[in-house]
């Protein structure tokens, strides 16, 4: 992946929150049924998980 796909990758990722609103940065899913913490943590859970598979890519 070349530069100029990882600026716009990190450009989408920081439009997503950082955390849910009820459980703050834990947003794991409590059973393996669940994409999240709950509906509201699920976009940060997906930020949380694209970041780490970003910074992979930049290693």
């Amino acid at each position: 992946m070349d530069q100029p796909d990882i600026r716009a990758i990190q450009d989408a990722l920081n439009h997503l929150p950082i955390q849910c609103r009820y459980h703050g940065v834990k947003t794991d899913p409590s059973s393996p049924r669940r994409e999240a913490c709950c509906d509201t943590g699920i976009p940060a859970r997906r930020r949380q998980l694209a970041q780490e598979a970003l910074d992979r890519q930049r290693r």
